[in-house]
């Protein structure tokens, strides 16, 4: 299915990014490829999809064949016809403004036949669960569910080869257990899957065979049971996540009575002329504590985070910081939010100055360089930087504020297990500041390392809360496997 000959891609006479001598991958081999943030993994996928050229048209040499096509020969539209993408950022692929439209768009824009591309979107509402969201806006999803939309429209597709970024990076457990149910049908139908990935566990019993990056080479090339066999300590080293969330255990910190509290009261939130999306009569946040909100794809939890922020009203409700009544516009004011899209929060040209703008100080600033392994990238632009490396900046500039209330959506997507060592660091020494930190996460390592407690959210309002210990993050990691 790909052949690949001699290809280097190289942007503007810099050192290359990707560099590979020979890789020959068959037909209906499941491939995952993984690395460090910045090691060339988004890079290779936008080769097999064949963006490359469209974007970089001058950056690459050597030959590159997927199924019939010739990346730098053939169009996009030949590219197309085969391979399907699911991008690291789904929103940045849809075109409608509807659920129903967007699932079935791509086909119907190759040509598939009515009869073909129904029956391909009734499997895929199947296999996806897509029911609850058919009638949805794409502008009222979750981050989850717009990667469910993503895949599903993937899926009705048809191709020879699927190509996936980071599918996981915003799915709850049980839609990531869903994704893997979803891919192990498409592998069983013959078709060749290649997925970047950081979050491995899920993939245990699919791939075939891992391809390890490093700096743009291909370091590692090894089936399933030679990956298996590197042991945990080895692929941590190398940048790689665990592959056994049971074996995880929580990093006991010493605790500091907490001397600010968050309080929510009575809060409702919702979008104009539907139901409400949040319903919750008490909830508190305190400092020196990492708390972490946990719920399935579309329970509220970036609806309340964003409401808590200032960056949407509660219809009612009140916020108290302490005693402190804050409204819309002093919740802004008192609150700095990592995203879930971080290139939304960039607005200048370097990495420096965006680091500088969140503080004058010098001295920290360095301290954030370093912290989140940024010196090399200082005088890049930030929207060039890799997936991993925007998180980094992102949460560097939350790490520089000096609001008191962090709000960190997703903050380890795009991360390996060097990074997201570094980034847990970062949140025990904003939290050892007396933040209160709130963070949205599904990612089982980064509970391990940072939180504190969890708060459970189901359809908007609180179901559970409960202290994070060895036991309830193995039962955690159960719900998971």
């Amino acid at each position: 299915m790909i052949e690949i000959q001699n290809m280097v891609v190289q942007f503007n006479k810099k050192k290359p990014v990707l560099s590979i001598g020979h890789l020959s991958i068959p037909k209906g081999q499941f491939v995952v490829i993984c690395g460090k943030s910045g090691c060339g993994k988004t890079t290779l996928t936008q080769c097999l999809n064949g963006l490359l050229p469209i974007n970089h048209p001058n950056a690459f040499s050597g030959k590159c064949f997927v199924g019939d096509q010739e990346l730098g020969k053939s169009t996009l539209n030949d590219f197309s016809e085969d391979i399907s993408s699911v991008f690291q950022q789904p929103r940045t692929q849809f075109f409608t403004t509807q659920v129903n439209d967007e699932l079935t768009f791509a086909a119907q824009n190759l040509g598939h036949s009515p009869e073909e591309i129904l029956q391909k979107r009734e499997e895929a509402i199947s296999l996806f669960d897509l029911t609850p969201l058919l009638n949805r806006s794409m502008f009222d999803l979750s981050g989850g569910e717009k990667q469910l939309v993503a895949c599903a429209a993937a899926y009705i597709q048809n191709p020879k080869l699927i190509v996936l970024d980071e599918p996981s990076s915003n799915l709850d457990f049980e839609n990531t257990k869903k994704l893997a149910a979803i891919l192990t049908t498409i592998k069983e139908k013959g078709t060749t899957i290649v997925i970047s990935e950081h979050r491995l566990s899920y993939l245990n019993e699919l791939a075939d065979r891992y391809l390890i990056l490093e700096k743009g080479n291909i370091t590692l090339d090894l089936a399933n049971d030679g990956f298996k066999k590197l042991g945990e300590n080895y692929r941590k080293e190398i940048g790689l996540r665990t592959l056994e969330p049971s074996h995880l255990a929580i990093n006991n910190l010493d605790k500091v009575a907490p001397d600010t509290k968050l309080d929510g009261k009575q809060l409702v939130t919702g979008f104009s002329g539907k139901p409400n999306v949040i319903t919750i009569d008490n909830i508190r946040f305190n400092s020196n504590r990492v708390t972490s909100l946990m719920g399935h794809n579309g329970a509220g939890k970036s609806t309340l985070i964003n409401s808590l922020a200032g960056l949407k009203r509660f219809k009612h409700g009140t916020v108290h910081l302490d005693d402190k009544q804050l409204k819309k516009k002093k919740r802004m004011k008192q609150s700095v939010m990592v995203m879930q899209d971080v290139s939304l929060q960039f607005f200048f040209e370097t990495v420096k100055q965006e680091l500088l703008f969140n503080s004058p100080d010098k001295e920290k600033v360095d301290h954030a360089l370093s912290l989140f392994d940024l010196e090399h990238l200082l005088n890049h632009h930030p929207r060039t930087l890799s997936g991993g490396e925007k998180q980094r900046l992102a949460l560097a500039t939350a790490y520089l504020s000096e609001k008191p209330i962090i709000i960190l959506d997703e903050p380890s997507s795009g991360l390996d297990y060097y990074h997201l060592v570094k980034v847990a660091s970062a949140i025990q020494e904003i939290k050892e500041a007396g933040k209160i930190v709130i963070l949205i996460t599904h990612d089982l390592e980064l509970l391990a390392l940072t939180t504190d407690s969890i708060i459970e959210l189901e359809k908007g309002s609180v179901v559970a809360e409960y202290s994070l210990t060895n036991e309830t993050l193995n039962q955690l990691a159960d719900s998971c496997l």
